[in-house]
């Protein structure tokens, strides 16, 4: 049996009676998808309890959402502020042929930077390239500084848009991938995003390719702090789950990392289905297809193969990480930390 027939056996039946709040009436038309829906127990809830298709992943470390539409973007606005979102990865275009996939939650620079969504103003500081839209952006990645202006004050944060991941598929190159995951960390652990770790991933629907995107994650942060020895970024407990599944893997990487100073190649390929478990008894229908979950294997032997060596030379994670960005990226994303002075 491969691992991913193993994952499908083995995850959870999707029953009603798990999404109580994504089926009310007032909430169904906040899903995209009608097949897509936030699970009860680890979903995010804005304050009064209000419902937004988004879920806590790996014990709380980090959130999983749909795209918002163009009627939930307040609330995912809301969201991102409550949780204290230093950076949100998003990984589809907002067209892809002739299907809308997401709607835009800021305002191109090119047509002014601002733009507002009921009581938030969304106003674009900078951005990587020049912005402009999708249909004439040429290149493959796109990061946007971005204040919400509301009326208790004003909150910043980043978002790394990837634009080179079509719906349902992997990107072409393993190092791409990469690359987005060693941006959110450069970022991510300067001193002015470093006291916030609770990044969002979304895609359209939020569990193909954020599936895939946030078991990277999770493997080259677990990797790379225990090679610098340093503690892990990420706060945890802040989802309620009560999957003996999301335990009994969090348990079996504690004890591999406790046995082991650098979790191995092999110890990887071994949880690597374990927690594509974990995340879907958190998040229904994490990583959708086998090509995604072979390129989830692909990418991560690329980083063993390419990262280690040149990671336990550093001290500072963002020290390790920036060696390994492509030349393509490495020194526009540098330069955009310096000028932002963050």
């Amino acid at each position: 049996m491969s691992d991913f027939d193993y994952i499908q056996k083995n995850t959870p039946p999707e029953l009603p009676e798990k999404f109580k709040a994504a089926l009310l009436p007032e909430n169904i038309k906040k899903n995209r998808y009608t097949d897509v829906l936030a699970n009860d127990d680890t979903r995010v809830k804005l304050n009064n309890n209000g419902y937004i298709n988004a879920n806590y992943i790996f014990q709380g470390r980090m959130i999983a959402s749909q795209a918002p539409t163009i009627e939930t973007i307040p609330d995912f606005l809301q969201m991102i502020i409550e949780q204290q979102v230093p950076i949100v990865v998003m990984l589809t275009k907002c067209k892809e042929k002739t299907r809308t996939k997401a709607t835009p939650y800021w305002g191109y620079k090119s047509e002014g930077g601002k733009k507002v969504f009921g009581k938030y103003t969304v106003n674009t500081i900078d951005t990587l390239y020049d912005d402009i839209e999708e249909d004439k952006f040429m290149e493959d990645i796109q990061i946007r500084y971005l204040q919400i202006i509301y009326e208790d004050g004003v909150y910043s944060f980043i978002q790394i848009h990837y634009m080179g991941w079509p719906d349902f598929g992997v990107p072409s190159n393993p190092k791409d991938a990469l690359d987005l995951v060693y941006i959110q960390y450069i970022i991510g652990t300067t001193s002015k995003f470093s006291n916030r770790n609770l990044i969002c991933v979304h895609c359209s629907a939020g569990v193909g390719r954020t599936g895939v995107y946030c078991l990277l994650s999770r493997i080259i942060e677990m990797v790379t702090y225990e090679i610098l020895e340093k503690s892990e970024t990420y706060s945890k407990q802040r989802s309620t789950s009560s999957s003996s599944k999301v335990r009994e893997v969090e348990d079996r990487i504690e004890e591999i990392l406790l046995s082991h100073p650098v979790i191995s190649y092999e110890d990887c390929e071994v949880i690597l289905p374990e927690l594509v478990l974990s995340m879907r008894n958190e998040r229904s229908k994490m990583v959708q297809t086998k090509e995604q979950y072979d390129f989830i294997c692909e990418t991560v032997n690329c980083f063993y193969e390419d990262a280690l060596d040149s990671i336990s030379q550093y001290y500072e994670v963002i020290d390790a990480l920036t060696p390994l960005l492509q030349e393509k990226h490495s020194e526009i994303v540098q330069d955009f930390i310096k000028r932002n002075e963050f």
